[in-house]
Order: C-alpha cells, then sequence, then structure tokens
C-alpha cells in the first residue's frame, strides 16, 4: 500500500508552511495506523483484495481530516494563534495495485499540474506527460535522492509557460517482481 500526502500553505495565511507540514505529518501518522484495519478487513494485502467502498473512503478521509484539524487546534493553541493562520490544500491518496482513493481539500486538482497532466476533453491522464517520469522511477535507483532530473523538469520554461506556481509533484510506481 502506498499513503501520500502533500500540501500547499494558502499565500494568505501567517504560518501555511508550518500548517502544511503539520498537516501532511498526522495524515501519514494516521493513515500509517488504518493499514492494519485495512489489512484485517482484506483491502489490502493477501489474495484478492476488496476495492475500498465508496462510502469507506468517505469516512476514512472524513477521520482523516478531523484528525488534521485537531492537530492544527492543538497547535494553534499552544502558540496562541488562530487556526486560519494555519491554512493550506491538502490532497491525500491511498493506493494499492488493486484500487485508488483519493481526497483533497482546498484548490487545484489531486495533481497540481492538471493542464498538462490531464487530458481534459476525457478527464483521462495524458501520457506523454507521465511515460518520462515512470522512466525515471524505473531506472532510478533512490528517486527521493535523486531529484535534480525533477527539478529541472518542474521548472523547465516549457511546463512554466502551461502552469501556476503550484506544481507539487508525488511520484509513486509500484512495482511488482512478477513483473519482472
Amino acid at each position: 500500500m502506498i499513503i501520500g500526502a502533500v500540501a500547499d500553505g494558502a499565500g494568505c495565511a501567517k504560518y501555511a508552511d508550518i500548517g502544511a507540514k503539520l498537516a501532511v505529518e498526522r495524515v501519514l501518522e494516521y493513515l500509517a495506523g488504518v493499514e492494519q484495519w485495512l489489512q484485517k478487513h482484506k483491502k489490502i494485502g493477501g489474495i484478492n483484495p476488496q476495492p475500498l467502498p465508496e462510502l469507506e473512503a468517505r469516512r476514512l478521509f472524513t477521520q482523516t481530516v478531523n484528525e488534521v484539524v485537531a492537530a492544527m487546534d492543538a497547535q494553534a493553541l499552544s502558540k496562541s494563534y488562530s487556526i486560519d493562520d494555519l491554512a493550506c490544500t491538502l490532497l491525500v491518496v491511498i493506493a494499492t495495485p488493486t484500487w485508488v482513493a483519493a481526497m483533497q481539500i482546498g484548490d487545484g486538482f489531486i495533481d497540481g499540474l492538471e493542464r498538462v497532466a490531464i487530458r481534459m476533453s476525457d478527464s483521462t491522464p495524458f501520457t506523454p506527460f507521465f511515460q518520462p517520469l515512470e522512466e525515471y522511477l524505473q531506472e532510478t535507483s533512490h528517486p527521493e535522492q535523486s531529484d535534480e532530473y525533477l527539478m529541472s523538469f518542474l521548472d523547465s520554461d516549457r511546463l512554466n509557460a502551461r502552469t501556476d506556481d503550484d506544481k507539487t509533484l508525488l511520484l509513486c510506481l509500484y512495482d511488482s517482481p512478477h513483473s519482472r
């Protein structure tokens, strides 16, 4: 199972950077604990894992948001500032080889690069955008350490001409040992 979360602080919030970091940390902590529940209910692992029903996904993400809000409330209270000072956009994804569930709070799309990553005519992924990134992940032994390629890609003139300032990218790849 892959659990991913990214957040972008709201430009109008005084401590948006703290709020974004806190939101991601709390999501990852909370959802790591949920992984055992998913295994117990045969949603991940084992033979023929069942997809997560929409109602269960909504409940899971509602509780996730409640956890984030509680953490932000505690942070704001301990530092004597408003919770609004921690405002951020939050995107969360849970993925297995057989199903994906995702949520977002705030502006944007589940991929902030939607103008170049999504074919708007039918809302499907734009393969020419994703293919080089998939190849990069397959060919790079430690992608989390080798970010020079990604940084130059995200800051390229060609990409900058077609996107706004929000270019957060969360990349992950399932690499089944049976697929080789």
